[in-house]
């Protein structure tokens, strides 16, 4: 082997090595999304899950709620936010009642039903290209 191919086969190797350790991330920029979900009264909602559906088409990124309300939103990496845009909020609950007695129910309040829908959620949240800090009030079920 001549000494410019082995130089040129050392070129590629490098410039292979090079592409393979830049791996970029294939999927559009997040930005920290964080907040609290509370009722009207102030009492935070204890359980449950915050979810960021977009209105442009890009990622979905949801949240549990934490028992002090608050919530930070995960699309693809834990706590890595929410893509930039325009988004319908929901909020679910999934109690279980059956054979559990009255007073070991500690999940607080019981959200309205209408905040787990797309279609009937009032709740919307603009994301931008910054730390974002989303605050939503829910009502009780009725």
């Amino acid at each position: 082997m001549t000494d410019s191919i082995k130089a040129a086969f050392i070129v590629a190797a490098l410039f292979s090595a090079l592409f393979v350790g830049c791996k970029k991330d294939k999927h559009p920029p997040r930005f920290q999304v964080s907040g609290t979900v509370a009722f009207s009264d102030g009492e935070p909602v204890r359980t449950g899950v915050v979810e960021f559906i977009p209105e442009n088409g890009n990622l979905t990124a949801t949240a549990s709620i934490n028992s002090d309300g608050t919530f930070s939103l995960t699309t693809i990496d834990s706590d890595d936010g929410a893509c930039e845009g325009q988004f319908t909020v929901v909020v679910k609950q999934f109690i279980f009642y059956d054979k559990v007695p009255e007073h070991q129910h500690s999940h607080g309040g019981d959200v309205s039903v209408k905040f787990a829908d797309r279609k009937t959620t009032p709740l919307t949240f603009t994301v931008e290209a910054k730390k974002n800090t989303a605050n939503f009030e829910v009502e009780y079920r009725d």
